[in-house]
């Protein structure tokens, strides 16, 4: 006979690999070749003391995000 604690763990990972059967992804359409904006394109109006962080912070964006948008800046 088989241990308790063996089995247990056996029948929970059963458990889950059975209920992560029906699991989906949403899938999104990648744009053609060449064009890499994926949303829409805005034009910020920055001041003299509005610093880089401060400017993706107030409109939800990352660093990569910015750097990517922005780059040279």
């Amino acid at each position: 006979m088989l241990p308790r604690f063996p089995a247990v763990t056996r029948c929970l990972s059963l458990a889950a690999l059975l209920a992560a059967g029906p699991v989906a992804a949403l899938e999104f359409p990648l744009p053609p070749p060449g064009d890499d904006v994926i949303g829409q394109v805005q034009v910020i109006k920055a001041k003299y003391e509005d610093t880089f962080a401060d400017i993706g912070t107030a409109n939800d964006l990352g660093y990569l995000e910015m750097v990517a948008a922005n780059p040279g800046v």
